[in-house]
């Protein structure tokens, strides 16, 4: 039996049996070559090409997962790898990689001052990006007076739309004095 091998090649293996003192047998070893798939689920995509053929030790070419819409980010690679972008290096196997998307969320926040109560909504809400926030109405508190929204905005109530990032507004309260002041005019 004889075996036929150089790294890198596909190892070949043949049963010889001698007749003659001499034997003339040509072997054809094949470059061996890998196979690396990439995939995502129905929330990303891979940028790059996702069926690669790599000769054994050689580099693959840069893939990169890539969320279909705003309201996903990327996770992780199924053998754990956490960087969206990744370059196989060295290769000696075949493998297959699929990425895996979760959900986001942002948050909008609404913060009462000092002097001011919520009346109807919620302070903080999370939201999926690009959704409407819930109305939230406040009130001043007894001796207080509402000055407005760090924002600008004047209305007691308010109510965010095609929120797409983390938000937070802070409500303003003012607590106003009497300055008594007397004069007889006489001194």
């Amino acid at each position: 039996q004889i075996a036929v091998a150089k790294k890198g090649y596909t190892m070949l293996e043949d049963n010889v049996e001698l007749k003659k003192r001499s034997l003339l047998r040509e072997y054809q070893l094949f470059k061996q070559v890998y196979t690396l798939q990439y995939s995502a689920g129905a929330n990303g995509q891979i940028l790059g090409e996702k069926t690669q053929k790599v000769s054994a030790g050689k580099n693959g070419t840069t893939v990169v997962a890539v969320p279909a819409s705003p309201q996903y980010r990327f996770k992780k690679w199924s053998d754990g790898s956490t960087e969206p972008a990744r370059k196989e290096s060295n290769v000696l196997k075949s493998a297959t990689y699929s990425a895996e998307f979760e959900e986001t969320t942002v948050t909008l926040h609404y913060d009462i001052a000092y002097g001011g109560e919520i009346v109807t909504g919620s302070a903080t809400q999370t939201l999926k990006p690009g959704t409407n926030g819930e109305p939230i109405t406040i009130r001043a508190k007894e001796g207080y007076i509402f000055i407005g929204w760090s924002d600008g905005l004047q209305t007691l109530s308010r109510s965010e739309n095609n929120v797409v990032k983390d938000l937070t507004f802070k409500a303003l309260f003012f607590k106003p004095y009497l300055l008594t002041w007397r004069e007889d005019f006489e001194n």
